[in-house]
């Protein structure tokens, strides 16, 4: 934020453009969706079928997420499009689970 942005680059998707005053709602709705998903990670840390109650959530939460910003696709095709990135973003928080063990 202190820099003097243009564009965010996500992991698994491209640029994303935007006017400079949008940068603090962006930066925000980020985060905040970072701290989503680690609160997920973290409740589901020991469950025994982990992996498939990740994606559920990560679908729920992206869904959810969608739908607040005006998505017209139903939430079916919405899941469909999103079905890689939920696999590797439910992979990527196991290993970082399986990392920060306590």
């Amino acid at each position: 934020m202190s820099f003097d942005q243009r564009a965010m680059y996500l992991t698994h998707y491209s640029r994303i453009g935007f006017d400079k005053q949008d940068l603090p709602r962006l930066a925000a709705l980020l985060l905040a969706q970072v701290d989503e998903m680690e609160a997920l990670g973290l409740k589901l840390r020991n469950a025994p079928d982990r992996h498939q109650q990740l994606k559920a959530g990560l679908r729920e939460l992206y869904l959810r997420r969608l739908l607040e910003h005006g998505c017209r696709l139903p939430p079916d095709q919405q899941a469909e499009l999103l079905e890689m990135d939920i696999e590797l973003n439910a992979q990527g928080l196991a290993v970082w689970l399986d990392k920060t063990q306590p």
